[in-house]
């Protein structure tokens, strides 16, 4: 059993550690705010995407490019993690479920994003490739790092499958562990009547109408403008991913250190409890050995 010194050293380190944890629940509250915010105002970013998306249609379903013709069994694995714990197991989650992607008969490369998928990767013996993880200015640069990774990979190894494991943002008190696979591409190419006649009427004629009205003419070939428009969407389309893992993160961490304070503070109750158990104790002893003391005093006195 502890002692009362013991017992009010443990009440100072819970109140310390309280304190920490509202101090970074805080800060993390104020960091998903302030992301959140900026996600919102970024309405071009959208604007962009689905005008490259646009663009791609012009191209027949049957494109040469090794992003779309490349065979399957090679693959590249992206898991999306933190550098900064207190977010619960998400990055756990994240790395697992990337990993039950792959087949066994698959060549498969990895390429880590943040410090928590390297230090689980490691331990569990894979080799990989690693970046940093996702800072809070969401430079643009980390998302062309990684295609640049990838469009390198699927020429020199003749990549054909690239999926990317992250958390994607639902709400704040939501998040899902999502995989996409960014590679092959073929789905922006599917306006052929076919593929088409799974479509709305409206999105039919939308997708075919710039095709069936219109002769491009592309410089300086067609190859290298569809090699450029593949490039540009891959890193667009990385970097949506990034806001959402990046939102997830800091949503995770704010739910994941209130569940701490919580826990710290049904803790305290118990640690009090204690002390003012062992506390009464000490005194109810103190005063049995005062009335035991008074009466041999007393005792003493009348013989």
């Amino acid at each position: 059993m502890k002692t009362i010194s013991e017992l009010k050293k443990d009440l100072v380190f819970n109140r310390e550690m309280n304190e920490l944890m509202d101090i970074l629940k805080k800060t993390a509250i104020f960091e998903f705010q302030a992301l959140f915010n900026r996600r919102k105002a970024q309405t071009v970013l959208g604007k962009y995407v689905a005008a490259l998306e646009d663009l791609l249609r012009i191209f027949p379903p049957g494109a040469e490019h090794p992003f779309l013709t490349n065979p399957l069994d090679k693959i590249i694995l992206v898991p999306v993690t933190s550098d900064m714990g207190f977010v619960g197991g998400l990055n756990t989650e994240v790395v697992e479920t990337g990993l039950r992607e792959i087949r066994k008969k698959d060549e498969v490369h990895l390429l880590v994003l943040g410090e928590k998928g390297y230090l689980q990767l490691e331990e569990k013996g894979y080799k990989f490739e690693f970046l940093p993880g996702i800072g809070t200015e969401m430079n643009f640069g980390l998302a062309e790092k990684v295609r640049d990774y990838i469009y390198a990979s699927c020429w020199k190894y003749k990549i054909g499958r690239v999926i990317i494991s992250y958390p994607r943002f639902i709400s704040f008190a939501r998040q899902e562990i999502a995989v996409d696979t960014l590679i092959p591409c073929g789905y922006l190419f599917k306006t052929d009547e076919t593929d088409a006649s799974s479509l709305a009427p409206e999105r039919v004629n939308k997708v075919n109408a710039p095709r069936s009205r219109t002769k491009f003419l592309f410089e300086p070939s067609p190859q290298k403008v569809l090699d450029y428009l593949l490039k540009t969407y891959l890193a667009y389309k990385i970097y949506d991913i990034f806001w959402q893992a990046k939102l997830s993160e800091f949503a995770a961490r704010s739910m994941h250190l209130d569940g701490s304070m919580q826990e710290l503070i049904e803790m305290k109750k118990g640690i009090q409890q204690q002390y003012f158990r062992s506390k009464h104790e000490i005194t109810d002893r103190t005063i049995r050995d005062i009335f035991g003391g008074r009466m041999a005093t007393l005792r003493k006195s009348r013989v």
